[in-house]
C-alpha cells in the first residue's frame, strides 16, 4: 500500500485469452488484515479499467479512458511474455531483432499498437 509496509496475503485469479484480445485479473486482501477490498484489472473488447472496491461498496479506484486501455494493452503483453508467450503467436504481434541479446514486440489491438523491447540474457531467457 505505500513504502516500508509490509505485504499483505491476497488471492489472486487472472485469464488471458488470445482468441480475442483480452485479460481479467483479479484480487481479494484485507485491509489492515480486518477490512475486505477487491480490485480488478482488465481489458476486454480494446478497453482497460482498474476498479477497487473497500468492503465491496466503496470505490477506491475506478479508472477507464485511453491511458488504461493503452496500460492495460502493455500489461496483457507484458504478461504474454513472461507468463504465457505462446499468446503472441498470432497475426496481431509482430517481432524484430535488435541487437544480438534483444528484441522488440508489437502488438497490435482496437486501432492501437504497443512495442515492448525484450533484453536477453546469457541462457537466452529475458531479464
Amino acid at each position: 500500500m505505500r513504502p516500508g509496509m509490509r505485504w499483505l496475503p491476497a488471492e489472486a485469479w487472472q485469464y488471458n485469452s488470445a482468441i480475442t484480445i483480452s485479460r481479467l485479473f483479479v484480487m481479494r486482501v484485507r485491509i489492515a488484515r480486518v477490512f475486505p477490498m477487491t480490485g480488478s484489472d482488465t481489458y476486454v473488447s480494446g478497453h482497460g479499467r482498474m476498479l477497487g472496491k473497500l468492503l465491496g461498496i466503496i470505490p477506491v479506484a475506478n479508472g477507464t479512458g485511453e491511458e488504461f486501455d493503452i496500460g492495460e494493452l502493455v500489461t496483457y503483453l507484458n504478461d504474454a511474455l513472461l507468463i504465457a508467450p505462446s499468446l503472441l503467436l498470432c497475426p496481431e504481434v509482430t517481432w524484430s531483432e535488435v541487437t544480438a541479446d534483444s528484441f522488440d514486440v508489437s502488438l497490435r489491438d482496437a486501432g492501437r499498437n504497443v512495442t515492448g523491447r525484450v533484453f536477453l540474457n546469457e541462457q537466452g531467457a529475458p531479464r
